[in-house]
């Protein structure tokens, strides 16, 4: 049998083998290697995926909640005129209709929704405002 140039038999003293020897030698690595840089890879995907929708998240969100007691700019529409107003951000609609513009229209029942007469139209969708 002769040995081939490019694959040469190293042989040990027993006359042997060797494991990693005698076999064509792959282009890149081992299985375990390949294996490994696969699972790097899928890792690397998947980290970027996350992070992908993490800073879409974070674009999408809004601005930070500032605390409470804290003044904020609000502007809406109410009977087709714009308002603004620097309210804090624990005032409910109710109270910025009946304390900041003075419309007295919607009334303050039970604070909680349940009695429906703080009820006002928002988008054409009737809403309570306490």
């Amino acid at each position: 049998m002769q040995e081939d140039e490019n694959h040469p038999k190293d042989k040990t003293a027993e006359g042997e083998l060797r494991p990693t020897e005698g076999r064509p030698a792959v282009i890149g690595s081992t299985r375990r290697e390949f294996i490994v840089q696969i699972g790097g890879g899928v890792a690397g995907i998947v980290a970027l995926k996350l992070l992908q929708e993490e800073l879409v998240a974070q674009a999408t969100r809004g601005p930070a909640f500032a605390g409470p007691g804290t003044m904020m700019k609000v502007s809406f529409k109410v009977n087709g005129k714009p308002c603004e107003l620097q309210v804090d951000t624990r005032t409910t609609l109710l109270d910025a209709l009946r304390e900041h513009l003075h419309l007295t229209g919607s009334k303050k029942g039970c604070d909680q929704g349940q009695c429906g007469a703080c009820t006002v139209m928002v988008s054409e969708r009737r809403v309570v405002s306490c």
